[in-house]
């Protein structure tokens, strides 16, 4: 959604909770488009009104945690995740515990989350990936990472079938490659994104981590820049367990630096 989508959006949602105060949906729809303005602030304040109008509502209490995460109320949204899921057990809410405790280093708890969600879903490829991530950073763990990025492979490559110049499914395709270990061929599928017209800013992102990854720091950093030219979330990668090594390169803060203004 554009942010002239999402301002139109907004006006309509703030009259439909204007007209119906005592509805819970519009004033959730209204933090929706804040959301998608990245006004996290207004998101959450607005979803805590929805949550005050319905309090068991488990779509509310996700919509909410996701908001406390972006504003890195930790607790806060590990509380909503665990209401919500106290309510109603769904694989993406499991899936948004396991990344909140992922990027908290908390790694079996992240684990222990992702085996939710993959049970409750297993056709989703991004929770099998997030749980291979997961077992990555466990030790003795190897093995089942492998077997979770394989099955997010098999899954991904069936979507490829069917969107074969999405470069986002082309750059996870090629990112869970890496992280198997598989760098030749993670850097032919990478060849074949390279020749895409359309190349978003998560395919960026995704390349830096497979240069990084792959040990090769000079095609990092242009990955690093061209991520962050295209608008990339500089918090996202301040974040990423994946590139600590980079960040202690001083060659990483000079690039950074020119568009955290």
């Amino acid at each position: 959604m554009s942010k002239r989508d999402s301002k139109q959006a907004e006006g309509v949602y703030a009259r439909a909770a204007a007209l119906a105060p005592g509805e819970w949906h519009p004033v959730l729809q209204l933090g929706r488009s804040f959301y998608a303005q990245a006004r996290y602030s207004e998101a959450a304040s607005t979803w805590e009104t929805a949550r005050a109008k319905s309090p068991d509502n488990a779509l509310v209490l996700r919509n909410l945690g996701a908001a406390y995460h972006m504003l890195e109320r930790t607790d806060d949204a590990a509380a909503a995740f665990q209401r919500a899921l106290e309510i109603e057990p769904s694989a993406t809410v499991y899936s948004n515990l396991g990344t909140l405790r992922f990027f908290q280093g908390r790694y079996s708890d992240a684990a222990a989350a992702f085996e939710k969600a993959v049970e409750l879903n297993p056709s989703v490829f991004l929770y099998w990936a997030n749980l291979g991530d997961a077992y990555r950073r466990l030790p003795g763990s190897t093995e089942k990472a492998r077997t979770a990025y394989s099955r997010a492979i098999n899954l991904v490559e069936d979507r490829l079938k069917t969107s074969p110049t999405s470069p986002d499914l082309q750059t996870q395709l090629a990112l869970y490659l890496a992280k198997s270990d598989n760098k030749t061929r993670a850097l032919q599928e990478l060849r074949r994104w390279e020749s895409f017209e359309t190349k978003s800013p998560a395919s960026h992102f995704r390349v830096l981590l497979i240069h990084e990854i792959g040990g090769d720091r000079e095609a990092a950093l242009s990955a690093l820049s061209a991520a962050l030219t295209a608008g990339y979330a500089i918090k996202e990668i301040r974040d990423e367990p994946e590139l600590a090594r980079l960040r202690n390169d001083p060659r990483y803060h000079r690039i950074v630096a020119t568009f955290d203004k």
